[in-house]
C-alpha cells in the first residue's frame, strides 16, 4: 500500500517519519506509488531507502521516488538509496527537467533499476548537473 511511503487521501504529515522501506526478494506485484501520491508526501519527509527489487511489481518509476515534477525540490531530497531491479517494470526513467528540479543537497546516492523493461535514453540529470 502506498500509506507507507505517501498518503493517497492528501495527508502530509501521514508518512513522513518513514525512514527506511524494504519488501525485496517476495512475490509482491502491482505498481509503485503514484506521483501524485509522491507528491502529498510532507517536506520533511525523511524516506531514504527504498528497496523493493526481486518482485513482480510492473508499471513505471514514478520519477516523485527521486525528484519532484512539481518542482518542489524539498519533496525528495533525503532520498539516498533506491532500488527496483529484477521487477517488470516499464517505460522510461524520470527526465532531465524533473531532476534539474532536485534540492541542491538532494542525496541520492544510489539508484538501481537493472534487470527491468525500461527503455530509453538515461538522462544526463542522474550523473550530472
Amino acid at each position: 500500500p502506498a500509506g507507507f511511503v505517501c498518503d493517497p487521501n492528501g495527508r502530509e504529515e501521514a508518512s513522513k517519519n518513514m525512514q527506511d522501506f524494504g519488501v525485496h526478494s517476495n512475490r509482491l506485484s502491482g505498481t509503485l506509488p503514484s506521483n501524485e501520491c509522491l507528491a502529498n508526501r510532507s517536506s520533511d519527509a525523511r524516506l531514504q531507502i527504498f528497496y523493493a527489487s526481486n518482485n513482480l511489481i510492473s508499471g513505471t518509476i514514478p520519477a516523485g521516488f527521486v525528484c519532484d515534477p512539481n518542482g518542489r525540490e524539498e519533496a525528495s531530497k533525503n532520498m539516498q538509496d533506491f532500488g527496483v531491479h529484477s521487477n517488470r517494470l516499464s517505460g522510461t526513467l524520470p527526465s532531465n527537467e524533473c531532476l534539474a528540479n532536485r534540492s541542491s543537497d538532494a542525496r541520492l546516492q544510489i539508484f538501481y533499476a537493472s534487470n527491468n523493461l525500461i527503455s530509453g535514453t538515461i538522462p544526463a540529470g542522474f550523473v550530472c548537473d
